[in-house]
């Protein structure tokens, strides 16, 4: 059996392209209470930031399998681990918000040099936030209507004696 092997550092790109999505201490702390594993509590502090369970345990790195373990065999690992999401689903919310109300600022390039910056918005975004946050105004609405019975059941009976060759009652 082989075994992978990992960087001894966390991935930078993963830290650094999050790193304006941060925890505070206290966060930490509720989050790594009782954790008294080390990879355990990066684990956890990554994956409140990242939200993806395997770009998190690259961060630390541990190997999504251990994660898996330690959530299926650590009952308290398994409640910091859903703790985790929502604070994530929380920033990640956050972020997009952001971006749509304040936008980003992109580079702006003329004749292979760099001029200026635009600030975009995302309409998608804000359109998806609206949304969550006002369903009963803005969710997409569908209304299926159905008349007569439905006879599933008696229709797949009859199609299974027929390829059986058996006669239908």
């Amino acid at each position: 059996m082989s075994r992978r092997k990992y960087k001894t550092q966390p991935d930078e790109r993963i830290v650094f392209r999050h790193a304006d999505m941060s925890l505070d201490a206290d966060t930490v702390k509720k989050l790594c209470a009782g954790i008294t594993n080390v990879k355990m509590q990066k684990f956890l502090c990554y994956l409140a930031i990242l939200g993806n369970r395997s770009r998190a345990a690259q961060a630390v790195p541990v190997s999504t399998t251990t994660t898996w373990y330690w959530r299926r065999d650590d009952e308290q690992f398994r409640a910091r681990y859903d703790d985790a999401m929502k604070i994530a689903a929380e920033l990640h919310e956050n972020e997009m918000f952001r971006r749509s109300s304040e936008g980003v600022l992109e580079p702006v390039y003329q004749g292979g040099k760099l001029v200026g910056t635009i600030r975009k918005y995302s309409d998608t975004l804000l359109i998806f936030a609206l949304k969550g946050a006002m369903p009963e105004k803005y969710a997409d609405r569908q209304k299926v209507e159905h008349s007569g019975a439905v006879d599933v059941v008696q229709r797949l009976r009859a199609a299974r004696e027929r390829a059986l060759g058996r006669k239908t009652q």
